[in-house]
């Protein structure tokens, strides 16, 4: 995505740089809106047609979610005061606040009471395969989305998040084209064409008579807006799906199963309030549920299970808030000193407060492995182990029937579609990985002095 440009919810990419005519209140358009509209009327008058569609669309959605924002108020829902919904052509819906806030701030609660869980669906075929936990429960997702929207017998509250959501599904993977599906199924991200394929099925099962374009959006919803919820089981979360992708706070568990939405960082007024909707958002992780890469990398790995560190010295050597490993191509190939920098952070938390101290002190996170010293032992076996747990992780997306397929399904896409291009680079940063370390740990074992101690690939 080019510079100046950031991802909204519904898949759109748009220019910040426009984002003046964010300051609105709710339903409201400033003056830069109605400038836009006279000039894109100068241009072409079916513009002003296609931009006050848009406008109308956006303000009964900010309406409805106002009217949402009130009921789940009373329901036990909780919001800071500060926080308002903002409706621009150029931002779409969004979460804003109007005053400062403070870092590690709850700005909004929603308690597992209020958010839409999967229907138990006893003849589901996917739970007659291995899959997943979140998997089974995207997959039957979109029937209890479906009910909210067509039965009549539904609550008020569930009839006003319906009215919140897009008419228009995102350009994810419910938009793609069976090639791109097929492509998109031999890669880490497969498990979504499972979701696709069995969440549709159970739509048109349980509601037969539903236009074929509705079952689509259906199970598009839950692919673009549906989240981790309680025990692991996917989720629609109501008012929370309005916060565009970002990186200015972070969503929590609460001990009830409910989920919070906190400050990252001192929010002034006008700020966005903003979510990383995935761990490790690579380009096509983004493209197969959301519709869009932001700026996201072309490999990115979850580091899970970190030990808690110092956030002060964290924060001194550039790891603050850190909990993922990202992998950037340079020249359509993984850089030789990528994956030191990539686990740069990861050996940090890794190692104890006195060894991460010697690392920063002695140059040791910018060696060459080749290079590095057998002393401390201890600092050694722990490099070792990150090598290898990262090398595991790696290796998963990379196995030679899957590189195969893709090789053969890229080709015929001709490098004219996205989703191609984002699957090629995440295969050649995993590969790319996988190789380096391998090196790596062939440049490390030799130096440990008790092996049987040291895990072995």
């Amino acid at each position: 995505m080019a510079k100046g440009k950031r991802p909204r919810r519904d898949g759109q990419e748009v220019d910040s740089s426009l984002e003046g005519a964010g300051n609105a209140p709710s339903g409201l358009y400033a003056v830069g809106a109605v400038a836009l509209l006279a000039v894109l009327a100068l241009i072409n008058p079916l513009a002003l047609l296609d931009a006050r569609g848009q406008r109308q669309a956006l303000e009964k959605r900010a309406q409805a979610a106002n009217e949402l924002l009130a009921t789940m108020l009373i329901e036990g829902a909780s919001i800071h005061p500060a926080v308002e919904i903002r409706a621009t052509l150029e931002a779409g819906l969004g979460l804003y606040v109007n005053a400062t806030v403070p870092p590690n701030t709850v700005l909004f609660s929603l308690p597992t009471n209020m958010m839409i869980l999967p229907e138990e669906t006893k003849d589901s075929t996917t739970k007659k395969k291995k899959t997943s936990k979140a998997t089974e429960s995207s997959a039957v997702l979109p029937v209890a989305l479906a009910r909210a929207q067509i039965s009549e017998e539904q609550s008020e509250y569930l009839k006003l998040y319906v009215s919140t959501l897009p008419k228009e599904c995102p350009p994810n993977l419910a938009q793609m084209k069976p090639r791109e599906i097929e492509l998109v199924s031999h890669t880490l991200h497969g498990w979504k064409v499972n979701v696709y394929k069995e969440g549709h099925r159970n739509v048109r099962k349980a509601f037969p008579d539903l236009p074929e374009k509705d079952a689509r959006w259906m199970v598009c919803m839950i692919l673009s807006r549906s989240l981790a919820g309680p025990a692991g089981s996917a989720a629609l979360m109501p008012f929370i799906d309005l916060i565009n992708h970002g990186t200015s706070c972070f969503m929590s568990a609460l001990p009830e199963g409910g989920r919070s939405v906190v400050s990252k960082r001192q929010l002034n007024p006008g700020d966005e309030i903003t979510f990383s909707y995935a761990e490790s958002p690579s380009r096509a992780r983004l493209l197969t549920s959301f519709g869009f890469v932001g700026d996201a990398p072309a490999a990115s790995l979850v580091a899970k299970d970190l030990p808690t560190r110092d956030p002060v010295f964290l924060d001194q050597n550039g790891c603050a808030g850190f909990n993922r490993i990202d992998l950037e191509l340079e020249s359509k190939r993984l850089a030789k000193g990528t994956m030191l920098k990539a686990l740069r952070c990861v050996r940090l938390h890794v190692y104890s407060p006195e060894e991460a101290a010697i690392a920063v002190e002695t140059g040791r996170l910018d060696l060459p492995w080749e290079e590095i010293p057998a002393e401390p032992q201890s600092m050694l076996k722990k490099d070792l182990r990150v090598i290898i747990n990262t090398l595991n992780i790696c290796s998963d997306g990379v196995s030679e029937k899957s590189l195969n397929k893709q090789a053969v399904l890229v080709r015929e896409l001709k490098g004219k579609s996205e989703i191609g291009r984002a699957v090629s680079d995440e295969t050649t940063a995993l590969v790319g990985c996988h190789e380096h370390l391998i090196r790596a740990h062939k440049a490390l074992t030799p130096k440990v002095d008790n092996e049987a101690t040291t895990p072995q690939i």
